[in-house]
This record gives C-alpha cells, structure tokens and sequence, in this order.
C-alpha cells in the first residue's frame, strides 16, 4: 500500500545518496587544497622566522610559537581531509529534534570534516550526537549534550554505508532466475523491496516491476535468505530498502508501507539492528 499521508524523508534516493556524496568529496578536496597551501605558507614563514630569530626579541617569539602551533593545527587537518577522501564517512541518520523542533540529517565519519567554521558536513564518530547511531532504534531517544543533559529526539532513519576511494560498494549484484508455464526471467536481488503473500500466488515488488509466481512465502523466505526478514504472514521485506518503521508498519524508500506484525516486532527490530551493526549495506 503506498503511504499518501506521510512525508517523505528528503535526501534518501539513490540520485540525492550520490549527489551528497560528491558534493562532500568537493568540500574534502577544497579542504585539502586550502589546508595545504595554508601549512605551505606557514612552515615558510617559520623558517623565515627562525632564521631572523634572536634570542632578545620576545614579539617574534610570540609569533613563532602561534605560528608553529597553527601549523601543526592546519597539518592534522589536512591529514584528516587526506583520509577522508576515501571513505568520508559510514552512516546517517535522520531525526526531529524535540527542542529546536527541526528536521536533521548528520552523516558521521572516522573524523570531523567541516565546510566552513559553522557548518559541519561530517560529525566525528566520537562526538555525543552520534550515540543516537549505534545505540537507539528508531523512535523516541535521546543523546547526551556537552553539559550532559540528554537531548530527546524522534529517530526516523539509520543508514550504514560502505565507500571506498570515495565510491559506494554496491556488492555483486545477484540475479534470481524464475520460471512459468509461459515464460521465465530473472531479477536481481537487491532490487527487490519486498514480496507480498496473494493466495496461491506471490507478487514480488521490485524498484521498476512487480511480478506475480506460484510459489509460497515460506519458499521465497528460504530462496532470498539473509537481508530478507518475515515481518508479517503476508510480507517479507528486503531490510536495504527500509526507511522507518514504527510499531505496526515499515516505510521503504520508495515511500510504500507494509505490514508489520505485533508478534514479530521484537524480532524484527532486533534482527534490523543487527542488520546494521554487522556492516549492512543500503542499495538505494
């Protein structure tokens, strides 16, 4: 069933996942041009001064002190943005914070990359905020402040990426091989959203098709295996594509919804986290 109601969460398909992706690299490579040219000036300016440098001459030795600590300052910033260019980060997540009553999307890395002196393009895996990434499930949670106190939150997506020289891993696309009476063909599994128990019949969503085989959700479930979870008699959903979900529902990227059982929500949310924690990869 297609979610009418629900807004959609911004910045989530494949066209805006790549998109960001190069514009941070833009803003990693601008760094490490600036950050060079920057420790460049500096280390010559501290020969220059060293070489000049008498003993007597406090102003200058206030300078150079400055100078050298700046220099090593903007060294370990250009060596952070070196890193990064790889792999300039591994997850997101997006939230409404209760307090400032907005809508965020932080993306966290091995290490803090700014855009300018006020806005942070990566978050540093370390800093408070991004508790909310490895220790909260989606919903009502919160992350501690600088002073301490928690800062409450409405988590509504988490997702783990894998990059390397600054592309995203998509894996080896598998395909699936399916046969009728009047035809066969195959679909590659990471594209499929979810399959859909119809009676005798089961329909299998994928990003551009949806088609319709004998088969019973119980076959599919063992024939798709890992990555696919049995949310409910009638659904079992492909745990890339997953968005959101709350206590009776998952959202999917594609903004459908599907059913999600209260006797399985344990399971689910369980199995979803250890989804993620063990490195899994969202294809969209």
């Amino acid at each position: 069933m297609k979610l009418e109601e629900q807004k959609h969460i911004q910045g989530t398909s494949p066209e805006d996942e790549e998109k960001h992706l190069k514009e941070t690299l833009d803003v990693i490579h601008a760094n490490m041009d600036s950050y060079g040219r920057q420790v460049q000036e500096m280390k010559a300016n501290i020969d220059e001064m060293l070489e000049h440098y008498h003993d007597n001459d406090a102003e200058v030795y206030v300078i150079l002190c400055n100078t050298i600590t700046m220099h090593e300052h903007m060294k370990r910033a250009l060596e952070r943005n070196e890193r990064a260019a790889a792999k300039p980060y591994f997850g997101r997540i997006c939230f409404h914070d209760e307090g400032s009553d907005r809508e965020e999307s932080i993306y966290i890395g091995k290490g803090g990359i700014s855009r300018d002196s006020t806005h942070q393009e990566v978050i540093d895996w370390r800093a408070p905020m991004a508790n909310a990434y490895y220790e909260n499930g989606l919903g009502k949670c919160s992350y501690p402040s600088p002073e301490g106190t928690p800062i409450w939150i409405d988590l509504k997506l988490k997702r783990t990426y894998e990059i390397d020289q600054g592309k995203r891993i998509r894996g080896r696309e598998e395909s699936l091989f399916f046969q009728t009476k009047s035809r066969s063909f195959t679909l590659i599994k990471s594209e499929i959203l979810y399959v859909e128990n119809c009676r005798r019949k089961v329909d299998i969503h994928t990003l551009n098709q949806t088609e319709s085989i004998y088969a019973t959700m119980a076959h599919m479930e063992e024939l798709l295996g890992d990555g696919f979870f049995r949310c409910h008699r009638g659904y079992l959903v492909n745990m890339a594509h997953i968005a959101r979900y709350s206590a009776d529902s998952i959202l999917l990227h594609n903004g459908e919804t599907i059913y999600l059982s209260k006797e399985k929500y344990n399971d689910f949310a369980a199995a979803y986290m250890n989804y993620l924690k063990q490195g899994g990869v969202s294809c969209v």
